[in-house]
């Protein structure tokens, strides 16, 4: 009796166990899916400019001087860097973008800048953010160059040789005076020394006086050629001395005078003014054909022939109404890297004086009140050959006027030409009708 009630008992026991579930979290298939990939992180923010090295500096090249002329300025900086990337260069000019330059390029060109007074150049570094680098900035564009050339003074005395020289200009500042033998470096003065002395010899390598500014740009501004030229006009005075006499030769007299500037004589331009002295009746001179000089215009007519292929000495032939005056003035400017003798190109030009009064001359038939003056500028280049002329400064109302000084300018030809580059001078005309 017992056995069979606790049969049924243990059954209920039994399914009621079998019936329960073990219980569970409940995870979702969405869950799964993001435990599997998490969110990305967020991309750091690039709050950092390029940066400049240490030692960086801008540098702006340009030719001429402070004037109104317009010409192109070369700017060349150091290479950035940037934590990420230096994507571009900002160019500016007196504080405004004037290019853009991709990196890595670290050069450009300007066209058309003018000088009028100092300008400001600056270079800013750009990255892929926008950020910006400090400036790097230079106010020196310019080499150094003289307001009047024609004041470098050469002596010699013996052997030893001086060249004194006007204090340089620059855009900048003028630091050194830096003396050269050759391709060597001899010496660099201060920029209150303008006064060197040195021993001369013809066969010794060229001495050259570079003016260099604050930014490392140089200019030659004197060099030992004007001493050649001392030496060989000395040598003509001599000949020419010699050949007329030393009894009261009226030309003797002038070439013996102390101020007198015996590159006159070498000149082959009309109108080479000689004083004319109490009871002298010399006029002009003229080197003539085969070696002679000719056109010594007496006071009372007549010719005398005397040595060096004959010395000839008339009457003036009258010019053709209407007449006028042409005068070179003194250089007012150089400028460039080449050696070369200014002398050399004021001779030149004088012995096309009459090709550009021919030019005026006619001009005063169309309009005879025309007079001003025309400022040419002239570069030589290495071989000699004119480059370039300008007419930058035309006072004569007359276009005509101008492009024949140009055109007799671009005419020219230097043999020797500069040494080490190319060099630029002004010159200017004046025109006047004669009196």
């Amino acid at each position: 009796m017992n056995a069979r009630r606790a049969a049924p008992l243990l059954a209920l026991v039994l399914v009621t166990g079998c019936g329960e579930e073990a219980p569970t979290d409940p995870v979702s298939i969405e869950d799964v899916r993001t435990a599997e990939a998490p969110p990305p992180a967020p991309e750091p923010v690039d709050m950092e400019g390029p940066a400049w090295p240490e030692d960086a500096a801008l540098r702006a090249e340009a030719p001429g001087r402070l004037d109104a002329i317009e010409r192109a300025v070369t700017l060349t900086w150091p290479e950035a860097t940037d934590d990420v990337a230096v994507t571009a260069y900002s160019v500016r000019l007196d504080g405004l973008e004037t290019a853009r330059v991709d990196a890595p390029a670290t050069e450009t060109r300007l066209e058309a800048v003018a000088f009028e007074a100092a300008r400001t150049f600056a270079v800013v570094a750009l990255d892929g953010a926008g950020n910006e680098s400090s400036a790097i900035e230079t106010r020196d564009a310019l080499s150094p160059w003289l307001a009047n050339a024609t004041e470098v003074d050469a002596t010699l005395s013996g052997d030893m040789a001086t060249l004194t020289w006007p204090a340089a200009l620059d855009d900048g500042e003028v630091t050194a005076y830096v003396i050269h033998r050759g391709d060597e470096e001899i010496e660099s003065l201060s920029p209150r020394q303008r006064r060197y002395q040195f021993r001369h010899r013809q066969d010794d390598p060229l001495l050259t006086v570079y003016a260099q500014d604050a930014a490392g740009h140089n200019a030659v501004i004197a060099s030992s050629r004007q001493v050649d030229v001392l030496v060989a006009q000395r040598a003509v005075e001599q000949m020419l001395i010699g050949a007329l006499g030393t009894n009261d030769g009226a030309l003797a007299d002038v070439l013996a005078a102390d101020r007198w500037d015996s590159s006159e004589v070498m000149a082959e331009a009309e109108g080479v003014g000689v004083a004319r002295r109490s009871g002298g009746g010399l006029g002009t001179i003229r080197q003539g054909g085969g070696g002679g000089i000719s056109d010594l215009g007496g006071g009372g007519g007549g010719a005398l022939t005397q040595g060096l292929g004959g010395l000839t000495a008339t009457s003036a032939t009258p010019r053709p109404s209407p007449r006028g005056r042409v005068t070179l003035g003194s250089q007012e400017g150089e400028s460039g890297s080449g050696v070369f003798d200014p002398a050399i190109v004021a001779r030149q030009l004088r012995a096309r004086l009459s090709a550009v009064r021919a030019c005026y001359e006619r001009q005063l038939t169309t309009d005879p009140t025309t007079l001003g003056r025309v400022v040419l500028e002239i570069t030589i280049g290495v071989g000699g050959s004119v480059s370039q002329a300008t007419a930058p400064e035309n006072t004569t109302g007359s276009d005509a006027v101008a492009e024949c000084v140009v055109s007799v300018a671009r005419r020219l030809r230097f043999d020797p030409g500069p040494e080490g580059g190319s060099v630029t001078y002004r010159y200017p005309y004046v025109f006047a009708p004669a009196s």
